[in-house]
């Protein structure tokens, strides 16, 4: 396929380490080169190059990425125990994906799964069982009452479970999980390797205690980036000589700009003077989630950091974040250009019948029916920069994705540990790339253009503390969305007046936070 082949030669700047594995600050630290660099000869001064070793480098896999090998022992047999997992369950099958397939039915992603643990259990001689329940937002706490009744019944019913990352973690100060660090340290986790977000190992290890990880396995991470898909045919009736790819690799594609190009794109389509769903928008979104967490991660807010002594502390810039949510409200609220639904259906929908310019949206929306079947070509373009001093293009998952917990309780860490270190090694190896290369860059974009954007989006893909954490938090995690949802076309003297109402509250709900993980054992 194409992108296979293509893969080799593309600039390595461009495909880092696996986009579950991308740290917050967008730095590379996959060692990989491009082929051409990889098969240099070189020859000592003044040798006869005819007669110099050949220096090859490291050896690369079909995409043009450095070949890493598990240390998992190969010789581990654990006489056909089974590793028993807790998943969430969905219409979509969105979220089990991460952790089995129950059969080969042709679809690449659901198959390289299917393969990626008949893989394992055959190495490791083990059988996976599954159970899967409701894991939706909306009935979380249901979901939460089976890990915390499987664990205080003790019958070690779960060895993982996976959550839903913005209400998994509050439950990780309640000692049902196990800490992490000790696998990584006494068995055969190695939080060290490539297919471990490290970004999110070092923002939720706190007190030496780590409950929660994301790895290759967590295709969701990918596949719920947050993107902005344009509409080709519109976008060129409007500005005939624009190439918004362009703008994008010039480093120009910001809040201001993408305000502008939205401006007076409200059409009151019925003539009724008033904003509707039959009327024309320059952007459509989904509020909240889509809407705002996108364009807070967008332009680097982080409402906490480790200060010189590694303590989590408020980040307290009050005039930078003040003026970030005012480039937001903008964007929302300066007339009708950009409007908000509360269902996603319509929300796409209205985007595809050729009814706005631009739509944010998670990335996973190509790979279903009504952008499959949108008649103009869409394109798709990373979240705008806060301005074009802003290094890096970022974006996160949005926050339905998986989180990864193993039971406090486990019976045999040596045989949890090796499966789920295998489960994001072998993931890495086939499962990122075919769903990254083959799924979502080729048979879902229109144009490679948009198949290169999404190198933009998986460099600066990450993760933040307050978010992940936001529950535990006060809710310091959702402030910028709330800010921006509730305000108007001035937001300035409100943002600055709420950040210093909230500070001693976010301050003592850290310091309970730290307290409680610092009292588990």
């Amino acid at each position: 396929m194409r992108f296979k082949r293509i893969m080799a030669w593309m600039l390595c700047g461009l495909m880092l380490l696996s986009a579950i594995a991308c740290g917050k600050s967008g730095e590379q630290t996959e060692s990989t080169t491009t082929a051409a660099q990889n098969d240099v000869t070189t020859a000592p001064a003044g040798g006869d190059e005819t007669d110099a070793p050949e220096e090859t480098g490291p050896v690369l896999d079909e995409w043009g990425r450095e070949v890493i090998e598990d240390d998992v022992p190969e010789d581990l047999n654990f006489n056909g125990a089974t590793l028993n997992i807790l998943a969430r369950s969905d219409a979509k099958n969105r979220w089990r994906v991460d952790f089995y397939a129950p059969e080969i039915n042709g679809d690449v992603l659901n198959d390289a799964v299917y393969n990626r643990n008949a893989l394992i259990s055959d190495r490791l001689n083990i059988s996976f069982s599954v159970r899967e329940e409701d894991g939706r937002y909306d009935v979380f706490t249901s979901y939460a009452n089976i890990i915390t009744a499987a664990y205080q019944s003790g019958s070690h019913e779960f060895d993982l479970v996976g959550s839903y990352s913005l209400y998994g973690a509050q439950y990780a100060t309640q000692g049902y999980f196990y800490n992490v660090l000790d696998l990584h340290q006494d068995h055969h986790l190695n939080l060290d390797q490539i297919w471990w977000n490290q970004s999110l190992r070092e923002d939720l290890t706190i007190a030496d205690r780590l409950y929660m990880l994301v790895g290759d396995m967590n295709t969701t991470t990918l596949t719920r980036m947050m993107a902005i898909f344009f509409n080709q045919k519109t976008v060129s009736e409007v500005y005939k000589d624009l190439d918004l790819y362009q703008v994008v690799n010039d480093g120009k594609w910001t809040m201001d700009y993408l305000a502008e190009l939205i401006n007076e794109g409200w059409q009151d389509l019925n003539g009724n003077g008033t904003a509707d769903d039959t009327d024309f928008y320059g952007l459509v979104t989904v509020a909240p989630s889509e809407a705002y967490d996108s364009v807070c991660a967008g332009m680097e807010i982080e409402m906490m950091e480790r200060d010189d002594k590694g303590e989590w502390i408020f980040t307290g810039n009050t005039e930078l974040l003040v003026d970030k949510v005012q480039k937001a409200v903008n964007l929302y609220h300066a007339g009708n250009n950009a409007t908000r639904f509360y269902s996603m259906d319509p929300c796409v929908t209205k985007f595809a019948e050729d009814g706005s310019h631009f739509l944010l949206i998670t990335l996973d929306k190509a790979m279903e029916d009504i952008l499959g079947n949108m008649k103009a070509d869409y394109g798709v373009l990373p979240l705008p920069k806060y301005n074009e001093e802003q290094e890096m293009y970022h974006t996160i998952p949005q926050d339905a994705f998986n989180m990864i917990h193993v039971m406090g309780d486990i019976q045999d860490p040596a045989m949890v540990s090796a499966a789920l270190e295998l489960m994001c090694a072998e993931s890495y190896k086939t499962v990122t790339p075919e769903l990254f290369n083959e799924v979502l860059k080729y048979r879902y974009m229109r144009d490679d253009a948009s198949g290169q954007m999404l190198d933009h989006l998986r460099a600066g893909l990450r993760m933040d503390f307050a978010t992940i954490n936001t529950r535990s938090l006060a809710g310091a995690g959702q402030w910028f969305r709330n800010q921006v949802n509730g305000s108007k076309a001035s937001a300035a003297n409100g943002a600055a007046s709420s950040l210093k109402a909230q500070t001693r509250v976010w301050e003592n709900a850290l310091k309970k936070l730290v307290d409680s993980y610092e009292k588990l054992s």
